[in-house]
């Protein structure tokens, strides 16, 4: 999946693709709750609600299926409900803006990144000390966000 760069005051993008990579076409927002869960932001990992099969939810410090990939503007919001979740999945080099990020945190490159918990539900943390938990690997840091390899999805 490629992605245009749109310009505009009212674009928030959190995620860009920076390698080919592929989208995962079948998955749902499904029972997604966006007042109890909060807003899904591009950049954000995505797990799959337990016993679904292809519900996603933001993931927490589980297994993941990839990345969202969502667009929100004055006239569009796809950051939960708006069109079928895009998700992309492993093997990808993404450059992930700071607002997807976990605040407070510090980020350097050939650092392990995992899925945060409770408030930073869904943002990539550093850590993953152990291979089941890994979302992906810090290439560069940048002023306003990361560079990351994004590993094959857990579920």
């Amino acid at each position: 999946m490629t992605t245009t760069q749109v310009v505009g005051l009212g674009w928030k993008r959190g995620v860009e693709d920076r390698y080919p990579a592929t989208m995962d076409a079948s998955l749902t927002y499904g029972a997604y709750d966006r007042t109890v869960d909060g807003d899904i932001i591009s950049g954000m990992v995505a797990g799959i609600r337990t016993g679904t099969g292809n519900e996603v939810v933001k993931a927490a410090a589980t297994a993941f299926r990839g990345v969202f990939f969502t667009e929100v503007s004055a006239e569009l919001d796809e950051s939960a409900g708006g069109a079928p979740p895009t998700v992309i999945t492993g093997n990808a080099l993404l450059f992930i803006r700071k607002r997807a990020l976990a605040a407070g945190q510090t980020y350097t490159a050939g650092q392990y990144l995992t899925t945060g918990t409770a408030g930073n539900a869904g943002r990539l943390v550093p850590g993953g000390s152990a291979d089941n938990t890994r979302v992906g690997v810090v290439q560069e840091v940048q002023a306003d966000g990361i560079l990351m390899r994004l590993f094959p999805p857990t579920t």
